[in-house]
């Protein structure tokens, strides 16, 4: 229940941070509403599958202390809102795409590194642990295969090169699996 709390902080920081900063960027939103919804359903499946992990469990029940839970998820989420603004340069200034295009890319790196965020905030030791459960992994995979394919086939999103969602995703692993690191010692620090 743990993870599940400390992956939806940080997503909360994350979303509600990046669309902010990006407002005040480009006085619109980076993120369709329809992103937004699939987005959603993108997460929950990752979500619920966390119930079937193997990870280490807590031999006595948990005590939540709420203020080091937010302030231990505050720099995952910071960190993840760092990679958002990247990826938005990334798609304005490398790939130079149109606005709806850029909307596209914003969503597939936010759906791209939600699966990567579960992986890393289940463990409160380094994300390597402990192996996933098969199901977690089964529909981590399925979800970016799935969201890669609607982005480059164009399925109710303007459509994205090949080249352009393998470089979203291959820069959402490595930001995102970097930040196993500090996520580590800020955990450590605040006994999660």
């Amino acid at each position: 229940m743990l993870t599940w709390v400390i992956n939806k902080v940080t997503k909360v920081i994350e979303f509600v941070g990046l669309l902010t900063v990006s407002f005040f960027w480009f006085h619109n939103i980076v993120l369709s509403l329809l992103g937004m919804s699939l987005l959603v359903f993108a997460n929950d499946f990752v979500t619920m599958s966390l119930a079937t992990d193997n990870v280490t469990h807590t031999p006595n029940p948990n005590i939540w202390n709420v203020k080091n839970i937010t302030l231990a998820s505050l720099i995952p989420g910071i960190l993840l809102i760092v990679e958002g603004i990247l990826v938005i340069l990334m798609g304005t200034k490398y790939f130079n795409l149109e606005w709806e295009k850029l909307r596209t890319l914003v969503m597939l790196n936010l759906i791209f590194n939600s699966q990567f965020r579960v992986l890393i905030v289940r463990e409160r030791r380094h994300f390597w642990s402990s192996i996933p459960g098969s199901e977690l992994l089964l529909l981590s995979a399925a979800t970016i295969i799935s969201f890669a394919l609607l982005g480059l086939y164009g399925i109710f999103v303007p459509s994205l090169t090949s080249y352009q969602i393998l470089a979203v995703l291959a820069f959402s692993i490595v930001f995102t699996l970097c930040i196993d690191f500090p996520k580590f010692y800020v955990f450590r620090r605040f006994k999660l």
